[in-house]
């Protein structure tokens, strides 16, 4: 019998024992028996029987007390800071197995110095809830938190993954997993409202408020924290009954100084957010990162004036760094599970349903909506930073965690605030850089954002290409190349250069057969060459031509090639664009200010050649900025084609076909929003509604198919190399479903062996198992090993036989009386360290032998 572990409690004389453990009984993984001899009644010959004793208590415990989720019960339990220490290192790895282009080293001991770090935090943090404002979280609020994140997780496979590492313990879920993320939301909510934290930055603005009545400040005069907003009729004119977009959309995307120019049907949404009167007095409203102070001002023709003072509160990352130190990260409290079931998961077989959208993403703790922004995915976090809000470029950003619906909005000392800046995701870094932060101008600066140590690095400004917005940045493996773009609209680049995330440098572009100067173009990272196409000459609006050249850059030898231009799109900028592994394909956009397309091209760069994309069945014309590729199709989602658009296409760029996306559940209607792919979601954020011109606050999550992973199979066996795994829709060239391939060189190896099961006696001394149902090889020999002590088959245990051909071997040895011999048996193949699995103890420890000879 087995020393009490799942898989092979088995009693030849007693088969009503059979099945007790529902899981601990039954033969298919019975890798031990056990003999001993002088028994009274066998005829005077010793005859082998099964030991029976506390291995079977042990599974009768497990039993009594319920497996993890099997029943309801209340635990009581106190975890000690090296307990969840180690919980944290476990959902790390959970995380960290997920990641795209995964680049930290897995480095023990540090993932235990940054364990040790994050379990310190939480617990601080914690204390300063209960120590500031008196919030004491519970086992009920925990629970409630646990029981929404498993209602709206965006990726249940991922969430179940959590809780088995885990081990499926509520009381741990809830204490290393949930509790962490609930402190997080709730310090940020307390922090950000907190009357006496921000009372010297709301007397400020109160002060400002105070001049401004007192008539000792001219609203009309210049000062720090000023900019001015105009609703004017003029900024839009009418064609053909629709509203065609004129320089304004230009200056709401990319503001250029401190007075900002709006339509004035705008007028309604900055009512309603800042509660503006006209003729009333100077207004103050608090939101979560600033007060403001608005002003009104003599009408500019038709059209309304405010002036807005905005006085910046203080960051939660700065007030935690001087604050962190008043509190103690106690254990003082009690861990309490409410009871052993954990919650049903949602739509727990697939995810999600293809061609569906999902419910929004949480706005629990999100930061505010705004455009111009950029979003990276990670693999496991979708990050927000910059953008513009229709009032400042706000330096706080937000890390959006599908698998639990979660936002964190403390991503440490940020740089300054920017729009139409870059950002590409290194593996283990998002850096971003350049864009627009006036009154301060256009920068030729960045940052590098760490997720895991929740910190902002500068990048190096030494040889760094001049300051730039409208440009492109594409992620190569190694380097972020930044091309194109322009200081202002009469001076656009054809420089560049490549970052070096690791050693924080700057190698510039060849400007030798570049293609010519532009911005607003798309470029994508081909796996050899950077393609770049479209944009335009100028940086405004109207006589700047719209460009149908392009090009591609080596950046091993620092070479470019034009593109061919023969059966190219029409020029255009403001359009979507995503590589495809095999070709570049673009959609949309405008060549200003002319009407959006609803054509575009595929781009062989094999070839140099192009192709029209199909128009049969495609959305209608519009600009869109994103557009994503799922590994089968490109999507493409909302924009503005004269009129508010919340429909979408998917384009199979091997069909040549379209198909829409689902209209049911999809978010408001949008422009200047981003889109990032997930694997099998689209999450969609940001933006302004063109017919209102409000921000946008709710968001989405289409779902474009089911997510699998899938792994490397070079050697074409069918099984793939675990460590090359991806997540998509379809696998990718060269790719299988099935994983554990010990050779990817070698098709006649694939795996090692599973584990043998039926071990049993079949008389005195013949022990006889069945085949493995999974050899892993053309050939699998097995091996025989025996102990003493059921729990030490490493150390003081022997080889009975190594290497045997057959699925029996007679052993004639006996054990003294009163003492056994316990035995396991392992498949080999000729994978290298193809020993195969001995299965796992009833704790899903993986039970460990000695091998042979």
């Amino acid at each position: 019998m087995l020393d009490g572990n799942y898989g092979g409690v088995y009693e030849r004389r007693h088969n009503s024992l059979r099945g007790a453990e529902g899981g601990c009984m039954g033969a298919s993984r019975c890798f031990m028996d056990q003999r001993r001899s002088g028994r009274s009644g066998w005829s005077g010959k010793p005859r082998p029987v099964w030991w029976i004793g506390p291995a079977l208590a042990t599974c009768f415990f497990l039993l009594a007390n319920g497996e993890p989720g099997s029943a309801d019960r209340t635990t009581t339990r106190h975890l000690s800071f090296d307990d969840r220490v180690r919980h944290q290192i476990v959902i790390a790895q959970v995380y960290d197995s997920y990641l795209l282009g995964n680049s930290r080293p897995s480095d023990p001991d540090e993932l235990h110095s940054l364990a040790m770090e994050q379990v310190r935090t939480y617990l601080k943090k914690n204390a300063a809830l209960e120590k500031l404002w008196g919030l004491q979280i519970n086992p009920a609020m925990l629970h409630a938190e646990l029981e929404r994140m498993a209602a709206r997780t965006k990726a249940p496979d991922r969430l179940r993954a959590l809780f088995s590492a885990l081990g499926n313990d509520q009381a741990i879920i809830e204490e290393c997993l949930v509790r962490p993320l609930l402190v997080e939301r709730l310090i940020q909510d307390r922090f950000a409202n907190d009357p006496t934290i921000h009372g010297a930055t709301r007397a400020r603005a109160e002060a400002i408020q105070d001049q401004l009545s007192g008539g000792h400040l001219d609203p009309e005069a210049p000062h720090p924290a000023r900019s001015v907003t105009v609703f004017n009729d003029t900024n839009l004119h009418q064609s053909s009954g629709r509203v065609a977009p004129m320089t304004p959309i230009r200056l709401i995307r990319t503001p250029m100084g401190p007075e900002t120019a709006w339509p004035q049907k705008a007028f309604g949404a900055w009512r309603r957010r800042f509660d503006l009167r006209l003729g009333a007095a100077y207004s103050l409203v608090g939101e979560p990162d600033k007060f403001v102070v608005t002003a009104a001002l003599p009408a500019a023709g038709t059209g309304y004036r405010f002036a807005s003072y905005v006085i910046t509160k203080e960051s939660f990352a700065s007030w935690w760094e001087r604050s962190e130190r008043s509190f103690d990260a106690n254990l003082e409290f009690e861990t309490t599970a409410t009871n052993g079931v954990l919650p049903v998961l949602s739509e727990a077989s697939t995810g999600c349903v293809d061609d569906t959208w999902f419910s929004p993403l949480s706005v629990q703790g999100a930061p505010r909506s705004r455009w111009g922004h950029t979003m990276v995915w990670t693999g496991t976090h979708m990050i927000v930073w910059g953008g513009y809000d229709g009032l400042v470029y706000p330096m706080i950003g937000g890390r959006y965690d599908p698998t639990t619906d979660t936002w964190s909005t403390d991503l440490g000392n940020v740089p300054r605030g920017r729009s139409d800046h870059t950002a590409a995701w290194t593996g283990a870094r998002m850096v971003i850089w350049g864009g627009n932060d006036p009154p301060f101008g256009v920068l030729n600066s960045g940052a590098r954002y760490d997720p895991a140590r929740n910190e902002w690095t500068p990048t190096s400004v030494v040889n760094a290409p001049t300051p730039r917005q409208g440009h492109t940045a594409i992620w190569t493996g190694e380097h972020m190349i930044v091309w194109g773009g322009s200081a202002n609209s009469d001076d656009p680049s054809n420089s560049g250069g490549l970052y070096d995330p690791i050693a924080d440098s700057w190698t510039a572009t060849s400007l030798v057969e570049a293609p010519p100067a532009r911005v607003f173009h798309r470029a994508a990272w081909t796996g050899k060459d950077m393609v770049v196409w479209g944009g335009r000459e100028g940086g405004t609006w109207g006589g700047d031509p719209a460009f149908t050249s392009g090009g591609r850059y080596d950046p091993v030898n620092n070479v470019w090639r034009a593109t061919s231009t023969s059966g190219a799109p029409s020029g255009r900028t403001d359009f979507s664009a995503v590589w495809t592994d095999r070709d570049f394909v673009v959609w949309g956009g405008s060549p200003e200010p002319a009407w959006p397309y609803g054509s575009g091209g595929r781009y062989d760069p094999d070839l140099d050649s192009w192709q029209p994309t199909s128009i049969v069945g495609a959305p209608y014309s519009r600009w869109v900025e994103p557009g994503v590729w799922t590994g089968s199709h490109m999507v493409i989602w909302g924009g503005y084609g004269g009129e508010n658009e919340n429909d979408g296409g998917r384009y199979d760029p091997i069909g040549d076909t379209w198909s829409p996306t689902s209209l049911v559940g999809a978010p408001t209607p949008r422009l200047g929003h981003r889109a990032v792919w997930t694997g099998n979601l689209m999450i969609v954020w940001g933006g302004f509604n063109r017919d209102t011109f409000e921000i946008v606050q709710d968001s989405g999550a289409y779902c474009g198919c089911a997510e699998s992973t899938f792994f490397r199979d070079s050697d074409g066996d069918g099984w793939g190399d675990p460590l090359a795994a991806v997540r998509g829709c379809v696998p990718p060239a060269g790719h299988v479903p099935s994983s554990g391939d010990c050779d990817d060189s070698d098709a006649t190896t694939w795996r090692a062996p599973g584990e043998v099961p039926d071990l049993q006696f079949v008389d005195d001394s013949l022990l006889q198992w069945s085949a493995v149902p999974d050899p892993g090889a053309n050939a699998v020999v097995y091996d025989l090993i025996a102990s003493p002590v059921p729990s030490r088959f490493t150390d003081i245990a022997w080889c009975v036989a190594a290497d045997i051909p057959f699925t029996s071997h007679a052993d004639a040895a006996l054990p003294e009386p009163g003492s056994a011999f316990h035995y396991l048996v392992r498949g080999t193949n000729s994978c290298p360290g193809g020993e195969g699995t001995l299965g796992v103890t009833s704790n899903g420890i993986p039970r460990s032998g000695r091998t042979c000879p």
